[in-house]
């Protein structure tokens, strides 16, 4: 994945690693100028997921079949009407449930739904309730999707500062 603002080309691609050599290196997905790719994701079945914006935000799910193929990719965009702006960040937990900090201040899980005509679907959000003084998420990870641990922009009333901090997601949330 490289998705460095010096370079040209920004590209998420796969390759088969072997003793002395690089086999079957495979671009999944360029930037053309406007598609940024902004985060990925493997879930526990490697499967591949990323984060892609040319102007629409979407998950693209690359389905992990000994290698990945660009036939065989699934592109969730935000369900209607859904008060999401962007996707910023994206992981998975252990038993495959995707989460991702979405509009640098909330933390949610996401809810993937399939097309039934196509091979295109839609993307929820089950949204947690963070502390107020929480605001510009940095990064996240969960290894449960119980138990998160965020670099996010504490503030209070005589200072701000980064701080990494943990949480765990409650019934009640």
């Amino acid at each position: 994945y490289n998705n460095t603002l010096d370079t040209a080309k920004s590209a998420l691609s796969y390759a088969i690693l072997k003793e002395s050599s690089i086999l079957y290196p495979s671009e999944l997905i360029a930037s053309n100028g406007r598609t940024q790719i902004k985060d990925f994701c493997f879930d526990a079945s490697n499967n591949m997921y990323a984060i892609v914006s040319d102007g629409v935000t979407s998950i693209n799910k690359y389905t992990y079949n000994n290698g990945y193929n660009t036939n065989d990719v699934t592109t969730y965009t935000i369900e209607e009407g859904a008060d999401v702006a962007t996707i910023d960040y994206i992981e998975a937990s252990s038993d495959d449930k995707l989460y991702a900090v979405i509009d640098s201040m909330y933390i949610a899980q996401l809810i993937l739904t399939d097309s039934t005509t196509e091979a295109n679907g839609t993307v929820s959000f089950n949204k947690y309730t963070l502390p107020t003084d929480w605001s510009d998420i940095k990064t996240f990870c969960t290894d449960d999707g119980t138990n998160f641990y965020v670099i996010v922009l504490i503030t209070s009333p005589n200072t701000s500062s980064y701080n990494l901090v943990s949480c765990t997601v409650s019934v009640d949330n």
